[in-house]
């Protein structure tokens, strides 16, 4: 296992470092419009059952904002096409 897989912890077993919560809201600060939201969706993906809400207690995220992306994100990962050999 890499060192970055061991400092990145977001299972939902797990409190975020401080050192995380500034990386995930520096990178989210970077972003802008869909990859923002999609970027949010992943990271709450990553947390687990709750992510949502641990998101915005832990973050500080809007709730509705992770929502949207979230929705976006599903309705991509439906979209792409499977191909089957």
């Amino acid at each position: 296992m890499s060192d970055h897989e061991h400092n990145l912890n977001l299972s939902a077993n797990d409190e975020l470092t401080s050192k995380t919560k500034m990386f995930l809201n520096e990178t989210r600060a970077k972003l802008k419009g869909h990859e923002r939201r999609q970027f949010m969706a992943r990271v709450v993906s990553l947390l687990g059952r709750g992510g949502q809400l641990r998101a915005e207690k832990k973050l500080g995220w809007d709730r509705k904002t992770i929502i949207k992306g979230t929705q976006i994100e599903t309705i991509q990962t439906k979209a792409k096409p499977v191909i089957s050999i």
